[in-house]
This record gives C-alpha cells, structure tokens and sequence, in this order.
C-alpha cells in the first residue's frame, strides 16, 4: 500500500516540532551544541572541579575532628546529654498522657453516676406521682425506691411465686 503525498505532508507538518524537538536534546546530549555558551565536556569539568573542592573541605573536617579527639568526646557527651533529655521528655509526656486517660476515664464514669442518680431520682418521683394518682391516700407518702407491689397485680404475683416454690419443692425431691 502506497500512502499519498498529501498524507506524507500531514505526518511531516504534525511530526516535525517532535524531530526537532528530540534531535535538539539528542545533540545536547552528546555535547554538539552548546547550551548558555557552554558545551557538555565544560559541565563535566566544573561538576568535578566542584565535587573536589566538597571533598576537599570534608576531608580536612575530618582530619580536625580526628586531631582533637577532646573535641569530639564532647560532643559525644553533648549529643548523649540531648538525647537522655529527649527520652526524659517523651517519658514525661507518656506519663501525662497516661494520667490524662485516667482522668477522663474517671470523668466520665462520675457523670454516668450522675446520670443514674439523676434517673433514679426521676423514677421515684414518678413512682410517687403514679402512687398518688392511683387513689391510695396511704400510698402517696410511701418511700418511692422501697418496691411496692400495686393491688392490680399482687395475685398474679402470688400464683407466680407459689409456681416457684412448688418447682423448687419438686427438685429437691
């Protein structure tokens, strides 16, 4: 298959700012062109020129280090001294964060004590309310946490408990 000439002029017109554009980072690549006045061979020579000098004022650190050992025992000690303060803080702060759970534990178990309090509170009026309401003057005055069985059904409580003991009776026979 043959493809036509106005084809060939698309892909050519669509392609050719990629050509161009890869052909010049080809060429900086291996140093053909130069970039800012400077070729790839002169950037290999100032990066070594560069990383001798680093290295050079890291060898000769090293070699003060090492001349005075004194030196370096302090700062031994310094580095030492800083990380026990570092491990005294982080225990302080454990300690704290330990003792602020407890707090908050016992916090809010107080306010469920309260809350319950506060129900059963609630509840005993509610029970005086309803013993007053029932009829019974004699009720009315009667301690509302003291358990009272109302007349409607104190006999199907005491067919209740008559079953009970009649169970009961029967196991251990």
């Amino acid at each position: 298959m043959r493809i036509s000439t106005t084809d060939e002029v698309a892909y050519m017109i669509e392609m050719t700012p990629w050509i161009e554009e890869w052909s010049d980072r080809i060429a900086q690549v291996i140093g053909e062109e130069e970039d800012e006045g400077i070729s790839l061979p002169q950037y290999e020579e100032r990066g070594n020129r560069f990383s001798c000098t680093e290295h050079d004022l890291v060898a000769k650190e090293r070699d003060l280090i090492v001349g005075d050992p004194e030196s370096l025992q302090r700062d031994l000690e310094g580095m030492r001294e800083v990380r026990d303060m570092a491990v005294a803080e982080l225990e302080r702060v454990r300690t704290e964060a330990e003792r602020v759970q407890v707090n908050l534990a016992k916090d809010r178990c107080h306010e469920l004590l309260e809350d319950v309090k506060r129900l059963i509170d609630k509840s005993g009026k509610l029970s005086i309310l309803l013993l007053g309401a029932s009829g019974d003057p004699s009720l009315a005055d009667a301690n509302p946490y003291v358990w009272v069985s109302l007349p409607s059904f104190a006999g199907s409580q005491s067919r209740s408990r008559a079953s009970t003991q009649m169970l009961r009776g029967q196991r251990q026979v």
